[in-house]
């Protein structure tokens, strides 16, 4: 089924870009950075969620996964990390030749304009970016944060920044952390997740590492006091 959220004005945006797994919580919040870049934006996903119903109405959701829901305008297309290799429309994109780049990538490139702190580790990261935020924004810094779930305080997964700060929720699944260059460094605590990924402890700790090699030289990095392996990371 074809479920149009609304409809794009005319010239908006140059380019028209496909968030394939748009129902997800980061992938939502994604379609929305997007659209708010001033792409006109389409996704799809296998059906509604609460997510996609908060979406700016100019976004349009194909609930279901089929080759024909990718517009022929489509300049290019994102995706969430769970899109299986056998997804229709990940394969016609594949065929038309479309560039497709991961969440991750596109995060990082739309975010980097800013100054960000995002924030890592194993358990934590969501309830911690909403406290940020919510410590900036009532400041009147005006920050804009992508995290995985609502805001108690504003409503949805994503928020536009006015100032200069943007709260990211740094995720270690399938290594998406280390794209990232953050102001500031944030890792809450490290416990061995993602066992599908990472094939080990030490692989597992590596990724944290590189994501503080990463970190603004005149940044900052904050550890987990309480959590050793977090604090192991420490550089001095």
């Amino acid at each position: 089924m074809h479920r149009t959220l609304g409809v794009t004005m005319p010239g908006m945006a140059t380019e028209h870009v496909f968030v394939l797994g748009m129902g997800g919580t980061i992938m939502s919040a994604i379609a929305s950075l997007l659209h708010d870049q001033g792409y006109r934006v389409s996704g799809s996903d296998l059906a509604a969620s609460r997510y996609t119903r908060a979406l700016d109405p100019a976004i349009t959701l194909y609930e279901g996964h089929r080759a024909e829901n990718l517009p022929a305008d489509i300049a290019w297309v994102t995706l969430s990390d769970a899109v299986p290799k056998d997804n229709p429309e990940l394969l016609e994109a594949r065929r038309r030749g479309l560039p497709i780049r991961s969440r991750a990538e596109v995060i990082a490139e739309f975010t980097a304009p800013y100054k960000t702190i995002c924030v890592a580790g194993t358990h934590g990261k969501t309830s911690t970016c909403g406290l940020i935020s919510v410590g900036l924004i009532e400041s009147g810094l005006d920050a804009g944060y992508l995290i995985g779930a609502d805001s108690m305080n504003y409503g949805p997964n994503y928020r536009r920044a006015g100032g200069d700060w943007m709260v990211i929720e740094a995720d270690e699944f399938a290594r998406a952390l280390v794209h990232l260059r953050p102001t500031v460094g944030i890792v809450t605590a490290l416990e061995m997740d993602h066992p599908d990924v990472y094939r080990d402890w030490e692989d597992y700790q590596s990724v944290f590492r590189t994501f503080v090699g990463r970190i603004d030289p005149d940044g900052l990095l904050l550890l987990g006091a309480d959590c050793p392996a977090a604090r192991s990371l420490a550089p001095y």
